[in-house]
C-alpha cells in the first residue's frame, strides 16, 4: 500500500510501467468534466472507472481483494475512510471471481483518510474497504479508481 497526494506522484514512478501509466492519467486529467463509467487508458492493461457516490458505514463482510490489477484510488471530490488489512488476517467470504477480478473478506484493519487529491495505491495482498464514513457523517464522493495490471 502506498498512500499519498498526486503532487507527490512522481516519487512512485517506475515501480511499473502500468503504475505509471495510471498516475499520468490522475495528474493529467480534468475529472470535474469527465463522465462516471469507464475510461480505457491502455485497453485491458490500464483503464479508470469513475465514481461519484455517497459514503457509508463500514461492513463486516465487504472487504476485496484483487488478483489481476492493482487499485489506485483517487478521491477527485469529497473526503472518505478506506480500511485496510493484510490478505493473512481477513477469512475469505467468496471463492476468487476470476472475470471481475474480486474476492470478498471479512475482518478488521486500520482506517485511513482519503481526502481530494489523495491517491492509494492497493496490491494483492491489500484487503479493503472504500467508501467510509468520515466522523459518521454522509459525504459525496468522486473518485477515480485506476486499474492497472499487475
Amino acid at each position: 500500500m502506498i498512500l499519498d497526494t498526486i503532487n507527490n506522484a512522481s516519487f512512485y514512478e517506475g515501480i511499473s510501467e502500468n503504475i505509471d501509466k495510471a498516475l499520468q492519467f490522475l495528474k493529467s486529467t480534468n475529472f470535474e468534466t469527465l463522465e462516471t463509467g469507464r475510461h480505457e487508458i491502455d485497453g485491458e492493461r490500464v483503464f479508470a472507472l469513475v465514481f461519484d457516490y455517497e459514503t457509508h458505514e463500514e461492513y463486516e463482510d465487504k472487504w476485496e481483494a484483487h488478483r489481476k490489477y492493482f487499485d489506485i484510488q483517487f478521491v477527485a471530490k469529497g473526503i472518505e475512510k478506506i480500511a485496510l488489512a493484510n490478505i493473512l488476517e481477513m477469512t475469505s467470504v467468496t471463492e476468487y471471481v476470476q472475470k471481475d477480478d474480486y474476492q470478498l473478506f471479512k475482518g478488521d484493519g486500520g482506517k485511513f483518510i482519503l481526502r481530494e487529491n489523495d491517491f492509494i495505491i492497493l496490491g494483492p495482498n491489500d484487503v479493503h474497504q472504500p467508501a467510509i464514513h468520515v466522523k459518521n457523517k454522509v459525504g459525496a464522493v468522486r473518485k477515480i479508481v485506476v486499474k492497472a495490471m499487475i
